[in-house]
């Protein structure tokens, strides 16, 4: 999946927004293990400084997705459990 939307993303135009690239069917899960992959190739450090700019700015968006979508479950569970307690 990281090797898809980094040719999508590397071939995008200077100045396009990277979350544009985002994939529409990303799940949380698909979206922390991309950013798992992203650290570890960035802490490996084999890739170019061009690369590691657009890795870097791709986890970026998904580490923006990851917070929207851990807000919504949060926002969820808060409005479940006031239903469940009645208050």
């Amino acid at each position: 999946m990281l090797a898809m939307a980094a040719k999508k993303s590397a071939s995008a135009p200077p100045g396009d927004g990277v979350a544009a690239t985002l994939p529409a069917n990303l799940t949380f899960e698909k979206a922390l293990a991309e950013l798992e992959e992203i650290t570890e190739k960035l802490e490996d450090g084999k890739e170019s400084l061009e690369e590691s700019m657009r890795l870097y700015e791709y986890g970026l968006a998904l580490k923006e997705f990851c917070e929207v979508k851990l807000k919504e479950a949060e926002g969820k569970w808060l409005m479940l459990k006031k239903a469940k307690d009645g208050s």
